[in-house]
């Protein structure tokens, strides 16, 4: 569903937009709400991919369909790379730490 991507996405986008050290931005990101900038990331995201989208139709529907099948296999193979050996984990309490290092 992606949702927890876009939920990381905003959570990036406020932890770099309050303009606070790393600590304090670790703990805005780590908080459930969404701030100011998440909300406008996540907005300007979902209209550019569906601008995206709409160009790719607009030449014909084979190159839409061809470009959409393009980005969903990117996005499973980034996601699968990075989860093979040697990729560490961000932090070893993190979601990250169960999936790191496990796919040969």
């Amino acid at each position: 569903t992606r949702g927890l991507h876009l939920d990381g996405l905003a959570d990036v986008a406020d932890g770099l937009g309050s303009g606070k050290p790393a600590e304090d931005a670790l703990r805005i990101m780590k908080q459930s709400d969404i701030g100011p900038f998440g909300v406008l990331t996540l907005v300007f995201v979902l209209l550019g991919q569906v601008a995206a989208v709409y160009e790719l139709y607009g030449a014909g529907w084979a190159r839409g369909a061809l470009a959409v099948a393009v980005a969903a296999v990117a996005a499973r193979t980034a996601l699968t790379l990075a989860s093979r050996a040697g990729v560490p984990a961000a932090r070893p309490e993190g979601l990250g730490a169960a999936v790191a290092g496990v796919v040969p």
